[in-house]
This record gives structure tokens, C-alpha cells and sequence, in this order.
């Protein structure tokens, strides 16, 4: 496959990620950044976020082990993930994220667990398609330091 079909590829996943509510525009300006400056920096983005996102659920359901839930903790994780979420565009996560914290506000286990699943949900829809954005971005950056 060639660059351009392998640009086309991103394109179209772009696109179905925007329609599915995965993606907003902010994903759009980052690739726009790359174009103009380091090609290198969406596939770095994606390689740290997809790194940091799974840590991150972690990190909020061990919180929700526990017999005492510290909403407080729970809640700033969840709101660096989305910080973290609208950076990349991620609109779902950065969605979740939200009503996890709206949960841990209210003091209700049951609500941060039903908030969790969503992200978790949210997380699984993504993944797979950020990782061929990112497999595609680096057979790109392959093709071109061949040319």
C-alpha cells in the first residue's frame, strides 16, 4: 500500500470516528499540527494516550475496590484522563470522564461503577482504531524515509 492509500485509510477512519461520536474536531487540528510541522506527532500522541488511558481505568477502578471509596482521588484520575482525552479529541473518554466525576460528586458507588463501564465501554471502542491510526502512521513515516 502507498502513502496515499494509507493517508485515504486514516481519512476514512477519521471520518467514521467523528460520526460515531469517538473523535471530535480537536483530533482534526492535531493532525493539521503534524501536517505542518512533525510528522511524527500524531503517532506520538496516540502511542502516549492509548499508554496512559489503560493505566489511567486502572487506576479509578482500584479505587472502587475499596471498602471506603475515596471519590475525591477517583475523581481527579478521571479528570486528568479527560484532560488528557480533550488534548487528543477523544470526545467519548473525555464524555465518560465526566460523568464519572458528576458520580464521585454525588458519593455513589453505583454511579461511578455504571460511569466506569462507560468508559471502559468508551476505552474499547476506541483502542482498535486509534492503534490502526497509529500502525498506519507509522508505515507512513516508513514509506517516506524510503522515498
Amino acid at each position: 500500500m502507498d502513502i496515499a492509500r494509507h493517508q485515504a485509510r486514516i481519512n476514512q477512519l477519521v471520518r467514521e470516528m467523528l460520526v460515531e461520536g469517538l473523535l471530535n474536531g480537536q483530533f482534526q487540528l492535531v493532525q493539521t499540527i503534524r501536517a505542518a510541522s512533525d510528522c511524527q506527532l500524531v503517532a506520538k500522541m496516540i502511542l502516549v494516550y492509548c499508554t496512559l488511558i489503560g493505566k489511567n481505568i486502572r487506576a479509578i477502578a482500584n479505587y472502587l475496590t475499596k471498602p471506603n471509596v475515596n471519590y475525591a482521588g477517583a475523581a481527579v484520575h478521571a479528570g486528568h484522563l479527560g484532560i488528557r482525552s480533550c488534548s487528543i479529541g477523544a470526545q467519548s473518554i473525555l464524555h465518560a470522564c465526566c460523568l464519572f466525576v458528576q458520580a464521585c460528586a454525588y458519593g455513589s458507588k453505583e454511579r461511578c461503577v455504571g460511569a466506569l463501564n462507560m468508559l471502559y465501554n468508551e476505552y474499547s471502542r476506541l483502542l482498535p482504531k486509534f492503534m490502526e491510526v497509529l500502525q498506519l502512521e507509522v508505515q507512513i513515516l516508513y514509506l517516506r524515509r524510503q522515498i
